[in-house]
């Protein structure tokens, strides 16, 4: 056991040539050719740490053969990156970003050996893997560009049914679209296409609002197009993509305007008048004009024409409405005729000072001598029934108010009495 952990040294090795690299990478290969275990992952952590220093350190990557031992060490890397031992995938992780930071575009001749495992993580169950997997390649794609990645991603995206999988894609193929330019992405154009397709309508809401800001890229990055794709897309799969109407889409506005009284009835032109707008108050000249005076109706004199009266000033206008007509003064100098008492009848006491041709309603009082005053009717006053005086016609009142009857509750009855 001791031999075992003894047989790679904890410590940095530099590399100053192409004999130490492939001294060195040959002594990790053959250190990965023991499974994993709790005896020796922590040699291969050290040993992934090592290359990665390589990597960014002594541009290892520089001397040819590098490629073939990455190929060798295949399978012991994508064996880390799926290890559930989190520091060891971790190591793994950033071995891959180590080596596409320093490789640039190069990267991607080594990107077809840890890409379909990079692909398969994403639907781990545990989040924090996932999600480590995928910041590691998108940061992968953002360092090296990699346009030629964008196919084996929209092939996987038609391909698996996983929709954590297939989210994760989508921001891979957004990452893709953002850092190369048309031209690079040219040849691949076709499988973006089919894959906007395929998915605008997936079930998965994240899937398709990831789309949908794919779209929204792949018709910055290529405006010519937009319009033969967008024929050739159904009316749902427009819908679920956003993706205005022609007439929309041009700008065209209608070409009535909606506020012009030409182009409506009369009807629909003053109901679409706001309705917080005060009406127009006419001038007093039209008013004047068109309305006749108060004392010309009601006088005996002849009506005076529009014209006439329409010059008078106002203050003659006031003084012809203050001033009273020759029938009205005779009327009102006439004194008026006093009424005789209404002789007694047999009519409760609260009834008393009414008509009996109409409803007679409890509690009221009328005074004959000020039903007239100075000519003009006087409104009753509603009083509270007072005392009457002893009488030999009628009864004395008691002093308590008598409950409502059944003729001061029913009406209907009341006025069939009546």
């Amino acid at each position: 056991m001791a031999k075992e952990k003894a047989s790679y040294p904890k410590k940095s090795i530099q590399i100053a040539s192409k004999n130490d690299m492939d001294r060195e990478m040959k002594r990790i290969a053959a250190l990965f050719l023991k499974k994993e275990s709790e005896d020796n992952w922590e040699s291969f952590d050290f040993a992934l740490k090592n290359v990665k220093l390589w990597a960014s350190s002594d541009k290892i990557h520089q001397y040819p053969g590098f490629v073939d031992h990455l190929k060798a060490l295949q399978k012991p890397i994508n064996s880390s990156l799926a290890s559930e031992r989190t520091r060891l995938s971790t190591t793994a992780h950033d071995l891959l970003l180590a080596l596409a930071k320093a490789m640039q575009r190069k990267y991607e001749l080594v990107n077809d050996l840890f890409m379909p495992t990079l692909i398969q993580l994403f639907a781990r169950t545990n989040k924090v893997h996932a999600r480590n997997t995928l910041a590691c390649v998108k940061s992968i794609i953002e360092c090296s560009k990699m346009p030629r990645v964008l196919r084996p991603l929209c092939l996987q995206l038609s391909k698996n049914k996983n929709q954590s999988v297939r989210h994760a894609i989508i921001e891979c193929i957004c990452v893709v679209l953002q850092v190369n330019t048309g031209h690079d992405l040219a040849r691949h154009i076709d499988d973006l296409e089919a894959s906007i397709k395929a998915t605008a309508m997936d079930a998965s809401p994240q899937v398709r609002s990831g789309i949908r800001h794919c779209y929204k890229l792949y018709s910055q990055k290529f405006p010519s197009r937009v319009s033969r794709f967008n024929a050739t897309l159904s009316t749902d799969t427009a819908k679920y993509l956003q993706i205005l109407p022609n007439h929309a889409a041009s700008g065209s506005k209608p070409s009535a305007s909606v506020g012009s009284s030409s182009s409506l009835p009369t009807s629909q032109s003053l109901s679409s008048a706001p309705l917080g707008r005060k009406k127009r108050i006419p001038s007093t000249a039209t008013t004047s004009a068109t309305r006749p005076s108060f004392s010309a109706r009601n006088s005996d004199q002849p009506q005076k024409s529009p014209s006439t009266r329409s010059s008078t000033p106002v203050a003659s206008i006031s003084k012809s409405y203050l001033a009273p007509t020759a029938a009205s003064a005779a009327k009102r100098s006439t004194a008026a005729p006093t009424l005789a008492a209404p002789s007694p009848t047999n009519l409760s006491q609260k009834y008393i000072g009414q008509s009996t041709g109409k409803r007679l309603r409890p509690g009221f009082r009328s005074n004959t001598s000020v039903l007239l005053q100075g000519g003009l009717p006087a409104l009753r006053v509603k009083k509270k029934p007072a005392s009457p005086t002893p009488s030999t016609t009628l009864t004395k009142r008691k002093t308590v108010d008598s409950p409502l009857q059944e003729e001061d509750i029913n009406l209907k009855k009341f006025k069939k009495d009546v």
